[in-house]
């Protein structure tokens, strides 16, 4: 039941007949200007002004509708895999954070850390703003084909069932939330360096998993990584400096 126009309740448009409201529609002019490119990123630029002009989408919520449209499987896998159990059980994001996509986010950033630990490898890492590498990542993921993707989804796997076991990992203790620092530090090692099935969980010998983890815990009494986290720098700089470290640190 409508609260205003209550005389259209049960109405259908069809119904209205020579009602002034369906009339006013019916000659509201709709202006369509065609956008003459096949440029994916020029198509995101302007998807995202309008959608975030007046009802703000979040940036994450843009980058959805612009992979759903231009890859369908690829984000279906990522559906699939925001609610990884084992994922979920480190994250352990809020409901209100969830719908606002941060766990697709945080998905795409672990894709796009795996990418720049490659980039540091060949000293190519260069962040200007956490929005941009975001949205480079799902450029990227687009334009792979089926085999490549496979691929990243089970390094994601592998990574994740690698840590499972101590959902407190990437927090200080546990009554802090996930630390981004300690997201950004240990996902880029674990990612760049456990790349094969050989390091997978079910097949690492018992100490050497308990190594692992405990190398990692320990990243939090590191007096470097406490520094740099925790100075007023951009996060820019900061994200950098997280994936860099890990070569230092690990």
């Amino acid at each position: 039941k409508l609260n205003f126009l209550t005389y259209l309740s049960g109405k259908t448009f069809d119904s209205l007949d020579e009602d002034p409201l369906k009339r006013k529609f019916l000659n509201y002019e709709i202006i369509v200007n065609t956008l003459a490119s096949d440029d994916i990123k020029l198509k995101y630029e302007v998807f995202n002004r309008i959608n975030t002009w007046w009802v703000n989408l979040s940036n994450q919520e843009v980058r959805n509708s612009i992979i759903l449209n231009y890859n369908e499987d690829l984000f279906e896998k990522l559906i699939w895999l925001k609610e990884h159990p084992s994922f979920n059980k480190i994250l352990q994001l809020s409901d209100e954070l969830k719908q606002e996509e941060k766990d697709m986010e945080y998905v795409l950033r672990f894709f796009a850390l795996h990418t720049l630990g490659q980039k540091q490898e060949k000293n190519e890492i260069k962040v200007s703003s956490v929005k941009e590498l975001l949205d480079n990542e799902m450029f990227n993921l687009i334009n792979l084909d089926k085999e490549n993707i496979t691929k990243k989804i089970h390094l994601f796997n592998n990574i994740f069932e690698l840590i499972k076991d101590d959902e407190n990992i990437l927090k200080r203790d546990s009554k802090w939330r996930v630390l981004i620092p300690a997201f950004d530090t240990i996902l880029a090692w674990l990612s760049c360096n456990f790349k094969d099935d050989r390091f997978c969980s079910s097949k690492l010998k018992p100490e050497i998993h308990k190594e692992i983890l405990q190398r990692v815990k320990h990243l939090f009494h590191n007096d470097v990584f406490n520094y740099h986290t925790w100075t007023p720098w951009y996060v820019e700089h900061k994200l950098e400096y997280w994936v860099k470290i890990w070569i230092k640190w690990f």
